[in-house]
């Protein structure tokens, strides 16, 4: 052959060789990487724990400014309120009660009438009872303690500024107004109680939790 060719073949032999040892080289760079990773194992659900617990990180990373986290945090707050509106509805109504119960309640049971005390409406500009205060109460007009006692206040005050000073009604009105008072502050009394001890509870439970993880860090 001539000297031309003979060139030409080492070239294209010397070119193969070293695309080979490219590969390789390749190759070998390849799978020690792939030696570094983790091994991978799959779970039940096909996807393998290694991408599950990067997830859970990238998860746990992204909640304190997710949207999804903070729409959460707030129907949890929402239940929460709608539960404590529960509870203070059903307490709230004992006093009502209690209220209803009272000896000289039937005067005030039901919404005054023009043809029980004429001209009434034209001195009272915002009539109030028994009747309408508990329907605020269940319909959520009436939302906290402080209302309630507002709207009995209002009721009794209609009583004493329609009948003069010497009508029994205005008598009835002072003395179950008295009354009906202490039992409010009874019940404000309670409820403060009942708050001091929640709150009490809730920070031996974070002083719990506390000298948990402390415990947990010196171990």
């Amino acid at each position: 052959d001539a000297p031309g060719e003979d060139e030409e073949e080492d070239g294209v032999s010397e070119a193969a060789s070293l695309e080979e040892a490219k590969e390789e080289d390749q190759g070998e760079g390849y799978l020690s990487e792939m030696d570094n990773e983790p091994p991978v194992s799959e779970s039940d659900d096909g996807f393998s724990i290694h991408n599950a617990t990067l997830q859970s990180h990238t998860l746990a990373d992204s909640i304190p400014s997710s949207p999804a986290s903070s729409q959460f945090s707030v129907c949890s707050e929402d239940q929460e309120a709608i539960q404590a509106q529960k509870i203070w509805k059903k307490a709230i109504m004992l006093v009502w009660r209690a209220a209803a119960n009272h000896r000289y309640a039937n005067v005030f049971l039901q919404p005054v009438t023009d043809d029980i005390a004429p001209g009434y409406h034209s001195i009272v500009q915002r009539p109030m009872d028994l009747s309408t205060i508990k329907k605020n109460i269940e319909n959520g007009l009436i939302r906290s303690t402080a209302e309630f006692q507002r709207d009995i206040m209002l009721m009794f005050q209609n009583a004493v500024m329609y009948n003069s000073s010497d009508h029994d009604v205005y008598h009835m009105a002072v003395e179950m107004q008295r009354d009906v008072l202490e039992q409010i502050q009874q019940f404000l009394a309670t409820q403060l109680i009942m708050q001091t001890s929640e709150s009490g509870i809730s920070a031996k439970s974070l002083r719990g939790r506390d000298s948990t993880r402390k415990q947990d860090s010196s171990e």
